[in-house]
């Protein structure tokens, strides 16, 4: 069973299974699901079964997809259980669906900057659930081409980076990943509200975040060896912030570092694919030194990610995705490197497989962190 607890989540499917003690093979129960609403106002009155489920009305489990119901609504689902011989008997699940939080506004200051120097804040306000407190997932989606690294355990080319989730309406100053040029390196931040049970609702902003500039003063300087500065040695930024145990703030690190190494990959593969022949042999050990320092850096970044206590489903997500935007260019990804990111995703599989037994995360959440 999922999403059985005091309200349902109408964000989440609801799974129900009717389990017939007594029944044998020779019974052969046939099963006959219906609902009841309470009310001719409520917002769904019978079930589309080959719509709105993913189950049919006629086997021992039903699977209810999210989005279905409306909030603040009573129902009953009822289900039928025929024998071979004839004789029949029924079972009722009663429930009243949750209403997501009233919309509010989130805004982020300042609406442009540059990675790796500019921190924004978000601030959100006006949400309003009687169901306390509310919580705030926050997503970062640059709109950059997404590559299958070492694995495809995550994919935020569409759903967005997680970057932050708390309590907090006030998301304190972070780094953001580099926008893409093509989009003018406008980032788009969604944000998704949810009360205790976790009903919820989504508003975005955007901001744009540039290329650094040139620095003059060492003009030999690229932006890796400034990404190998902040993520390797013990001293390093993202070292110093896992000794701490910020997690959140580590894996933001991360997610601009490897947004800045992703951009730097795919603009020298775009200059490669350009180039004659003759430029592309003069370039060879350049692009090769380039390609070896990031290669560096990302297996350094991955070696920080190893760090990371597993806590909870949320560490999971962020860390899941961290280590798929390192991995992001196989081509730079050194065989130590390949070996820890599988070490991670064996632990992360495990967390997974005790989370989906607990009952204590909804199933929608254990599958979207396991795409």
């Amino acid at each position: 069973m999922s999403n059985c607890r005091f309200s349902l989540n109408p964000s989440e499917r609801l799974v129900l299974t009717a389990k017939c003690e007594d029944c044998t093979l020779q019974t052969r129960p046939r099963y006959s699901w219906s609902l009841i609403p309470a009310s001719s106002n409520n917002s769904k009155q019978s079930l589309s079964w080959y719509e709105d489920t993913t189950t049919s009305r006629t086997n021992a489990y039903l699977a209810i997809r999210a989005y279905i119901f409306g909030g603040s609504e009573d129902y009953t689902l009822k289900v039928l259980v025929y024998s071979w011989s004839g004789t029949k008997t029924f079972a009722e699940y009663a429930f009243k669906s949750n209403s997501p939080p009233q919309l509010g506004t989130c805004s982020a200051s300042p609406t442009e900057g540059v990675v790796l120097q500019t921190h924004f804040t978000i601030l959100c306000q006006g949400f309003v659930d009687d169901d306390e407190p509310l919580s705030y997932e926050v997503r970062a989606l640059t709109g950059s081409k997404t590559k299958t690294g070492v694995s495809s355990f995550h994919d935020s080319s569409t759903t967005g980076t997680l970057i932050y989730f708390g309590v907090d309406p006030h998301i304190p100053p972070t780094f953001l990943p580099v926008g893409t040029a093509s989009r003018d390196f406008q980032v788009d931040i969604s944000i998704k509200v949810s009360d205790t049970y976790g009903a919820s609702i989504s508003t975005s902003v955007a901001v744009k975040v540039a290329e650094p500039a040139v620095d003059t003063s060492q003009p030999d300087k690229t932006v890796t060896d400034t990404i190998l500065e902040m993520a390797s040695g013990e001293e390093s930024a993202l070292s110093s912030l896992l000794e701490t145990g910020d997690t959140q703030s580590a894996t933001q690190l991360v997610y601009t570092l490897t947004s800045l190494l992703n951009a730097e990959a795919e603009h020298d593969a775009d200059e490669s694919a350009s180039a004659t022949e003759e430029e592309q042999e003069e370039e060879s050990d350049f692009m090769e030194e380039k390609k070896t320092k990031r290669a560096e850096a990302r297996e350094s970044i991955i070696a920080n990610i190893r760090q990371i206590e597993l806590r909870d489903m949320e560490t999971l997500q962020q860390t899941s995705a961290a280590i798929a935007q390192v991995t992001q260019e196989k081509e730079e990804i050194s065989a130590a490197a390949q070996l820890s990111a599988a070490q991670s995703y064996q632990e992360m599989s495990h967390l997974l497989r005790e989370e989906s037994g607990s009952g204590h995360s909804g199933g929608d959440i254990v599958e979207e962190t396991a795409r």
